[in-house]
């Protein structure tokens, strides 16, 4: 089923005061906010639904031309997708004038819209009545008329909206569907040749990473042993010489020191997670610019999940697989979520997996 913000028209979407009326489009002032709001609920699946009373057309002041008039410049300057008008006066006693629920009930049957899922914003009792009647959540816009009136949420500007219903994870949730399916199934495959190599060779895995790249790599290794059943690790588990080598030789050959140690061979594989992949000229992420320096020098395999295009991994990577973003402000969560969900594809996948998880 979908899901609809329901908003009453005037003193809400436009200007008008309480006891003033709209005769015609000119009369019409969007209110601050309106439009830019209104198009990010659409972009994120909501129906915009506009439910109104207009007793003018009853009390003849108004006509149904100069009503279609006003509806049909809203439609065309705002992000609605439709517009509901309950054209009678309260004498007329009909279902659809609110806060009776006759024109929610029509909309949520056009449209198949979940009440409960549903949104009603008004600025009068018979707005939050009519929501509360329907089984919206109610969301009263803040006016000196309407203090005594209680709804489940109380705003001072329209788009205070985008507050109460969440777009965030909406928008959050839709970008990480949409980068996994964008994804490179190619290089994934790519990726999965290489592990499959070093296995049958009976190498090794060292990860490396930063930050939340680290806390990856720390994982990746208890999966790659367990799963896998390759021999890995991940530098940076030993505090103690992490910290004594930060100490004494500097951030940048804490890395590479440590793989020294370990006599890195063409045997072997270094697994980069990295938001950035590191970049000499900026001074980034040196200490795993150096360890796939020695990578290259040593014949070693370099793959990497990476979250940007360009940088020192994808440059001398074997295999680099790139996180599609469609939000630079989400550039770290994103890639190192996807870190996570392409080594547990790797571990899972038939040609490597070598044993069962418990769950």
């Amino acid at each position: 089923m979908n899901k609809a913000i329901f908003i009453d028209r005037d003193g809400v979407l436009n200007t008008t005061g309480l006891k003033e009326t709209v005769y015609y489009k000119y009369q019409f002032f969007i209110a601050d906010g309106v439009k830019e709001t209104l198009k990010i609920l659409q972009d994120y699946g909501y129906k915009i639904i506009v439910i109104t009373n207009q007793p003018e057309i009853a009390r003849g002041t108004l006509t149904l031309t100069q009503l279609d008039d006003i509806h049909n410049y809203m439609l065309e300057n705002l992000n609605i997708d439709d517009i509901f008008t309950c054209p009678h006066d309260d004498s007329d006693n009909c279902n659809c004038r609110k806060p009776k629920v006759g024109l929610l009930t029509s909309a949520a049957k056009q449209y198949n819209l979940d009440l409960t899922e549903c949104y009603m914003v008004g600025d009068r009792n018979s707005d939050i009545r009519a929501g509360k009647n329907a089984g919206c959540t109610t969301i009263i816009i803040d006016k000196m008329y309407n203090q005594s009136v209680s709804a489940d949420h109380r705003i001072s500007e329209f788009s205070q909206i985008l507050g109460i219903v969440d777009y965030f994870t909406v928008n959050y949730l839709r970008e990480i569907s949409v980068a996994a399916l964008s994804i490179s199934k190619n290089k994934i495959a790519k990726l999965i040749d290489v592990i499959l190599q070093v296995k049958k060779e009976k190498g090794r895995i060292f990860f490396i990473g930063v930050g939340g790249g680290a806390g990856n790599a720390s994982h990746a290794v208890c999966d790659f042993r367990k799963l896998a059943k390759i021999d890995s690790y991940f530098l940076f588990d030993n505090t103690s010489e992490l910290t004594a080598r930060v100490n004494d030789d500097g951030w940048r050959s804490s890395f590479v020191n440590s793989l020294k140690i370990s006599n890195l061979t063409e045997k072997d594989c270094v697994f980069v997670f990295s938001v950035g992949g590191g970049n000499e000229e900026k001074g980034v992420s040196q200490n795993i610019i150096e360890a796939l320096k020695l990578a290259k020098v040593q014949g070693s395999k370099i793959v990497g999940v990476v979250g940007r295009e360009e940088g020192y991994t994808q440059e001398v990577a074997d295999v680099c697989l790139t996180v599609p973003n469609f939000n630079t402000n989400l550039l770290t969560p994103s890639t190192e979520s996807f870190q996570s969900i392409i080594w547990h594809l790797i571990v899972s996948h038939p040609l490597i997996k070598a044993d069962n998880p418990v769950w």
